[in-house]
């Protein structure tokens, strides 16, 4: 099993730490994920030897010692730059920024009251960073029509999650173009799934969301 921990950097599931779970996990360095670069980068955990060795010798043009090439690799190397700005910029702002998103979310969950907003569910053994905080609109209720309005009550990074789902990607219509009865599921579920500003989130106050006319929600 490989875990995508992209965006969740210090989270919990099962009562282990993300990048621990499965045999290898991808994280991303990409600015916009809650532990970011100031460009691309990347890395894979693993506590596998043979996985580690094959993940260095394919970031590094295949080469399993140097100029020995065993297969075709990729120039993935994350530069000095990047690692020095990621350990002694970032890094050390990662808890405070975690644990500012999950005030916010907190407070998220405890002030949005609506019977067609449904709000993410934890278990007790898991422990998310809210890299995103997705409000899910049930039926009758298409959120992605008002988020104009929604970013303007908002003031804050109120955006659509999704803008197109895999269906609608004209590169792979191409390749699979008839239409999977799971297909559905997510056509339901598109337009209606909004994230709320997380680690963006204003302090104080009483933000106020719209929901289908005058309905309001007050999150702070």
């Amino acid at each position: 099993m490989v875990e995508d921990c992209a965006q969740a950097i210090g989270a919990v599931h099962s009562g282990r730490q993300v990048g621990s779970v499965g045999q290898a996990a991808a994280l991303s360095f990409y600015p916009t994920k809650n532990l970011g670069a100031i460009g691309d980068g990347g890395a894979v955990t693993t506590d596998d030897a043979g996985i580690a060795a094959r993940c260095r010798s394919l970031r590094d043009y295949g080469q399993s010692q140097r100029y020995l090439h065993d297969e075709l690799g990729l120039n993935s190397r994350l530069d000095e730059i990047h690692a020095a700005i990621l350990a002694h910029a970032f890094l050390p702002k990662l808890e405070a920024w975690t644990a500012r998103r999950r005030e916010v979310a907190q407070a998220y969950l405890a002030g949005i009251r609506h019977p067609e907003v449904r709000l993410p569910a934890l278990a007790s053994t898991e422990a998310s960073v809210w890299h995103l905080f997705p409000v899910y609109g049930q039926a009758g209720l298409q959120c992605r029509g008002r988020w104009p309005e929604l970013h303007a009550l908002w003031r804050y990074r109120t955006g659509v999650l999704f803008r197109f789902h895999l269906r609608h990607r004209p590169d792979l219509h191409r390749r699979r173009p008839r239409r999977h009865p799971g297909h559905v599921r997510v056509e339901t579920a598109h337009p209606r799934l909004l994230g709320a500003p997380s680690l963006e989130a204003p302090r104080g106050g009483t933000a106020r969301v719209l929901f289908r006319g005058a309905a309001t929600i007050s999150i702070f």
